[in-house]
């Protein structure tokens, strides 16, 4: 998993090594997955913040063209340097 969050964010739950800051003026507090062929973003009501649907397009060109803008802006942004969550996933791959 990688996590793009708004610079300043410190309240990290998982590894630091998962994550880059995007400046606040960039960011935009909305989840995205890609995932083999499939491209899934959740769509969340501001106002209820309980309504939500979900957007899933299955299109190899698609799914690689959103994977290759993640990857370009994950090596252009940085890695936070600390978190302040009390609690923290833990790595169960270790």
């Amino acid at each position: 998993m990688r996590s793009l969050i708004q610079s300043g964010d410190t309240y990290i739950l998982g590894r630091l090594d998962e994550y880059r800051e995007i400046p606040k003026e960039y960011f935009h507090n909305s989840t995205s997955v890609i995932y083999a062929d499939k491209v899934a973003t959740m769509i969340l009501d501001p106002m209820t913040a309980s309504d939500f649907s979900a957007v899933i397009i299955s299109n190899p060109h698609i799914a690689a063209a959103q994977r290759n803008l993640f990857n370009l802006i994950w090596v252009n942004t940085t890695r936070p340097k600390k978190s302040t969550a009390s609690n923290r996933y833990k790595d169960v791959c270790s």
